[in-house]
This record gives C-alpha cells, structure tokens and sequence, in this order.
C-alpha cells in the first residue's frame, strides 16, 4: 500500500472526508516505523503538494497549497531522512518482527507498541508512536550487558539511560507522551563492558 503522504487529506477516497484534516509529519513517522518494524522491505515518503509538482498558478488535484519545491522541507521529509539515518547505522538487514519482546504495553490501535530485533539478539528496536509506557523482556537479546538509548524520531537525538544487565523484565516510560511524541527505544550490546 501506499504510505501516509504529508498534508494529503485524510480519507480524500471518500465522498464526505473534511479536506482540512491532513496527514501530517507524525502521521508519515508513524506509519514508517511501524511498516518496517513489521518485516517491510522498504518504505517511500510521499507529499501531497509534491506528487502533483504543485506551485502557484496551477489548480491542485487535491488542495495542495505549498509549492512542491518548498514542500520538500517539509518535517516529514526529514524525519523519514533520520529513520534512515539510524536503520543504515545498524545491520538492520537483520531486523525481524518481535511482538515476543514485548510483555505489557499497548497492542491496538494508533498507539500499538512495536518490536523488532536481531536475529543474533544483538540489538533491538521498540517504537512507541504516542510515547506510553511498554515493559520488555529483556532476556531475548543476547549481550550480556545492553546499551539502552531513547531515540528521538522527530529530531534525531539520542539519550542514553544508563547501561546495565540484560537479565530479567523492565518497563520504559519514553520522556514525553501524546499524540505527536513517538519514541524509539534501542537496546544494544554495550561494547565498553
């Protein structure tokens, strides 16, 4: 299918959709970290004000209102830009879905916590798109001491929490929550133990 583009209206197939409600750059993350911690071979950044090479003087297909050349800083645009970033900074070829991994945390709906890991149980991504809290066995992974690092996808940034055994259950509360407020969790080897 395709992705969730950037400031398309949502639900524009249908007759009575509100053209005011759009996706927007949390959407397009959303979408995007679920769709390749899911096992997806890949994933594409769509815009609505790019696909249709809109700019002013010509009519929009779907009220498009930023020219296209402009719409290419959209925050969407650099977001998918930072998954890439972090997949390519990890052999991420060897992700596979892991719902296994997590015990506890939303498991339906636009909040729905998702896992994968290394076939080595060498490192781990958990995504939690509104930022509520998930608990995580952290038994499955097989360094004996994990690095454990807060990724955030609207920015980049990286905040360690503190290194520690692998051994038993923990639960993770990202820094902030609601809509908007997605974070990546990262367990890893920690190669200074």
């Amino acid at each position: 299918g395709e992705p969730r583009y950037e400031t398309i209206p949502v639900g524009f197939y249908f007759q009575h959709y509100n053209r005011f409600d759009r996706f927007d750059a949390y959407d397009v993350r959303q979408a995007a970290y679920w769709a390749l911690l899911a096992g997806a071979c890949g994933h594409t950044y769509g815009n609505n004000n790019v696909w249709q090479m809109w700019d002013t003087g010509r009519k929009p297909v779907l009220f498009a209102d930023v020219p296209w050349h402009q719409a290419l800083d959209h925050p969407g645009a650099f977001q998918v830009g930072l998954l890439r970033r972090l997949f390519t900074s990890r052999a991420f070829q060897t992700l596979r879905p892991a719902p296994e991994l997590i015990l506890d945390g939303p498991r339906h709906g636009g909040a729905k916590v998702r896992a994968a890991c290394a076939e080595d149980g060498s490192f781990a991504f958990i995504y939690s798109p509104r930022g509520e809290a998930f608990t995580v066995d952290r038994r499955l992974l097989s360094a004996p001491a994990l690095k454990q690092i807060w990724f955030d996808p609207r920015y980049g940034s990286e905040h360690l929490i503190h290194t520690g055994d692998n051994g038993a259950i923990q639960t993770y509360t990202p820094p902030t929550s609601g809509r908007g407020n997605d974070w990546l969790l990262i367990l890893e080897g920690d190669a200074t133990d």
